[in-house]
């Protein structure tokens, strides 16, 4: 099985990173998706909008789909 680690971006990214993942996820691949917590959500519980959780995901991942960063998701 593949991991993949979901980043969706900021502004507009999340609508193409969204549907993109869901396409994947109808061709039914052998794939474990991890979603972790970033931008604005991130900024609220931890602080920052790209938190360690967040690096950790990525670093443990076969690949990382990356939505475009206006900074929020960037940790700024």
């Amino acid at each position: 099985m593949k991991k993949v680690c979901v980043i969706e971006g900021d502004d507009a990214s999340p609508e193409v990173v969204r549907p993109t993942v869901e396409l994947l996820q109808e061709m039914n691949l052998d794939i474990e998706f991890l979603r972790p917590l970033t931008g604005e959500k991130a900024i609220e519980k931890y602080g920052t909008g790209f938190p360690a959780e967040a690096k950790e995901a990525v670093d443990s991942t076969d690949c990382t789909p990356f939505g475009a960063a206006s900074g929020k998701t960037a940790g700024a």
